[in-house]
């Protein structure tokens, strides 16, 4: 799709300038000259001897022109939806955190709880165990009571037998019991 004209005969309307604009590349954006439509058939004869069609380098620069303010819009709308896309992927992102945040403060507050819960369960042992600590000194110290009197009962039974041995042998012998 060249808007360039042809220079055959049968051609559709043919572009000519009206307006002579700079063909370097280097002269400024001046705007674009005005175009008419030539709705007459050119003969190739004829086409020399009227003002030249419009020249290749101005066109090439039109159509450039053109070229590069679609390309720019398009740019800028792909870029506008780009941005537009990651500042929605940064909301979504924000929300997200926002919501781990919101169950993480939950998380942490029930286990705040349940630590209030282990403390004062703990604070309780804590004085059972205290209570029971004292009750465990008085058991070891009866134990060892014990374990002393079974020494003497045992070294009086002991002794007594040593007395009844010694009162049957006496008995045996004959002697009286003095």
């Amino acid at each position: 799709m060249s808007n360039v004209p042809s220079s055959s005969p049968s051609a559709s309307p043919s572009l000519q300038a009206t307006a002579e604009a700079p063909s370097s590349p280097t002269a400024q954006a001046a705007p674009a000259p005005a175009l008419t439509v030539d709705t007459e058939p050119r003969s190739p004869s004829a086409h020399k001897s009227h003002k030249p069609l419009l020249n290749p380098d101005e066109a090439r620069r039109m159509l450039n022109e053109e070229h590069i303010a679609k390309l720019t819009e398009t740019a800028f709308g792909k870029l506008a939806e780009y941005t537009r896309v990651e500042l929605k992927a940064t909301t979504d992102d924000c929300e997200l955190l926002e919501t781990m945040n919101k169950a993480t403060r939950e998380r942490y507050a029930q286990m705040s709880q349940m630590s209030q819960r282990l403390m004062s369960e703990i604070t309780k042992l804590q004085g059972v165990h205290a209570d029971f600590s004292t009750l465990m000194t008085q058991i070891d110290d009866i134990h060892q009571q014990s374990l002393q009197i079974e020494k003497i009962a045992s070294a009086l039974d002991s002794y007594s037998q040593h007395l009844e041995r010694k009162l049957a042998t006496r008995v045996t012998q004959g002697q009286a019991p003095r």
